[in-house]
Formats: structure tokens, C-alpha cells, sequence
């Protein structure tokens, strides 16, 4: 097989996709994955003024449609379903609580009990059940897509399922074109199909999540065939506050951080999840994040494996089958 890689930057990091197989322009190729994942982050970005996100977070009129893409509504309507498998545990309206906790763009140097006492006021205004999807035949073009929410200040960020979204879009391309041996990597979630050569298959490496001299490096390596895998880990982004370690992955039920502690006490670290289609993998991974591993939901058959740390140790936990 021949080998080629194309690589960029898109959605706030880079892409990489790898073919191993016998192809015509190069050319043509790179600058399809660059339009399609260029053309994801056009819509769905929330750094960008003139996305279909940012101006629906800027649209403060409730119950009104606001015209969006076949692209951003059906990302969305993916979203709104893991939000009610997981009873609001995964909610892309979440963002007004990260930027409390001092997860988003600025800095926020607050004690724990005000920012307990103001998440109470922002969860209000939040929830997945304040936004739908529609399908517009009517106030705009026929079979063209809306969102809506009730409540006039609602924002959303697409942030978890955006990157998953695109590793799919850019795997139907290539299954389009008839490419059966690839992997496909955007900002760390992945989805391979075939093996790498004839006699190899793709290996992927799980960082070990532990942030410190001479400790970072792989955890485990896993075959990926088939499948996509998404991993989600709170060890580069946590912040402490009031001497208290505290996770960036907020809990929409409640307003807070799922974890609070310090080094000598073990926390889940990173999750790992496998599934048959990015996107799938990407939100849940998250959701996960949030609900712990004693709330897999067997139903979803999802493969997990969930990483904990105490100091520099690390102890593994699996569900499903690897």
C-alpha cells in the first residue's frame, strides 16, 4: 500500500489523516478534508463572530427560528440525544458554568463558597430542554434547518461533539471515494478504517494522564479497526481553588465541578470511549467524564475505559469489551 498523510489546523487545533492506499491527486484530496473540516468550524465555531453558533448565541429572541445548516442542526440534534440518555449530565448549553469556574477565555478568581452560590443563579439559565431542532418548510426554505430556544439568553457550544463531527464527515468523503485504509485524527479523536499496511494495523496510544517530569507518556495501545475512539481527560485543564484541586468537567444538574480534592486522594483522570462512529464516541466521552463509570449505560454497548489517578498512580477500569 502507499502511504500519505495530510495535516492542518482546524477548529482551534490540527488534523491528520492518513491514507494507505493506492490514490489519484493528492492535491484534490488535501484540499477536501481542508474544506470540510474548514467548512465544520465555520459553522459550529464559537470564537468566530460570523458562525451559525455565534450568531444563534447572539440571537436573544425566544421561540423564533434561527436558520442554521443541515451540518450544525444535525450536530446539534446528536447533542440534545445524549443530553436525555444521560438525564442532562451532557449539555451543550453548559458553557455559562465553565466560564464561572474559570474554564473559559477569562481568568476568574473567586472563592469556592461565591462561585457555589452563583452557579445556583446560572444554572437557571440553563438546560438542554430549552433548545430544539426544527426542519423549516415554511417561515424559511423549504427543507432548510432551525434551532430554537425558550429562553432568549440560551448559548450553546459545540465544542464536545464539533471534532467527532468532522473525523465522520471526513470518513464518509473517503468511503465515498472508495479508500478503504485510513485514519483520521482531529484534535485527538479518532476513527480508523482498514489496517495501516498489509501486515499492520493501526495502533493508537492512550496518554497516560499524569502531568509531570518524566511521567507523561502512553498508557495503553489499542488495535483500531473499524471503529473511532474519543478520550477525555480533566489533567491539563484543572485549576485549584481554595487549595482544592478542581476538574473543568462541570455537572449541568448541579452547577459544579464533578470533583473536588487534592493529590492524595484518587480521581478519574480520563475516559476513553469506542465506538462505531466518532461523533458517538467524542460526546460520550464526555458524558462519561461527568457520570463516572458506575453509570455506563449497558443498553449503549459502549467499550470505556476509564482512567484513575492517585499522586502519579494510575488504575485502569474497563467496561465492554475490548
Amino acid at each position: 500500500m502507499m502511504y500519505k498523510t495530510f495535516s492542518g489546523k482546524t477548529m482551534g487545533t490540527t488534523y491528520s489523516v492518513k491514507i494507505a492506499d493506492t490514490f489519484k491527486e493528492p492535491a484534490e484530496l488535501d484540499k477536501a478534508i481542508a474544506e470540510i473540516l474548514g467548512g465544520i468550524d465555520a459553522k459550529m465555531s464559537t470564537y468566530k463572530p460570523d458562525s451559525e453558533v455565534c450568531r444563534f448565541n447572539a440571537f436573544r429572541q425566544s421561540g423564533i427560528s434561527f436558520p442554521v445548516s443541515q451540518e450544525t442542526a444535525e450536530a446539534v440534534q446528536a447533542a440534545l440525544e445524549v443530553s436525555r440518555q444521560t438525564n442532562g449530565a451532557f449539555d451543550i448549553t453548559v458553557a455559562p458554568l465553565v466560564d464561572l469556574w474559570g474554564f473559559g477565555p477569562k481568568t476568574v478568581n473567586k472563592p469556592l463558597h461565591i462561585l457555589a452560590a452563583e452557579s445556583a443563579k446560572i444554572k437557571e439559565r440553563i438546560g438542554y430542554q430549552k433548545l430544539s431542532v426544527h426542519k423549516e418548510t415554511q417561515v424559511i426554505p423549504a427543507a432548510s434547518f432551525a434551532l430554537k430556544k425558550s429562553q432568549a439568553d440560551l448559548t450553546i457550544d459545540l465544542s464536545a461533539i464539533a471534532k467527532g463531527y468532522g473525523v465522520d464527515k471526513v470518513a464518509e468523503y473517503l468511503d465515498g471515494k472508495g479508500y478503504k485504509n485510513y485514519m483520521i485524527e482531529v484534535g485527538g479523536e479518532i476513527r480508523c478504517r482498514g489496517k495501516k499496511t498489509a501486515a499492520a494495523d493501526w495502533l493508537i496510544g492512550i496518554e497516560k494522564p499524569v502531568v509531570s517530569a518524566g511521567t507523561d507518556g502512553v498508557q495503553r495501545t489499542f488495535v483500531l479497526r473499524d471503529r473511532s475512539m474519543a478520550t477525555s481527560g480533566d489533567y491539563r485543564q484543572e485549576r485549584f481553588i481554595d487549595g482544592k484541586r478542581v476538574s473543568h468537567f462541570i455537572d449541568p444538574r448541579t452547577g459544579l465541578p464533578t470533583q473536588f480534592g487534592t493529590d492524595s486522594l484518587e480521581v478519574l483522570a480520563s475516559v476513553t470511549v469506542f465506538a462505531g462512529d466518532c461523533m458517538t464516541a467524542d460526546a460520550w466521552a464526555t458524558a462519561l467524564s461527568v457520570l463516572g463509570v458506575q453509570h455506563t449505560p449497558e443498553a449503549l454497548q459502549l467499550n470505556v475505559l476509564y482512567l484513575f489517578r492517585q499522586g502519579n498512580s494510575i488504575r485502569e477500569v474497563q467496561t465492554g469489551n475490548f
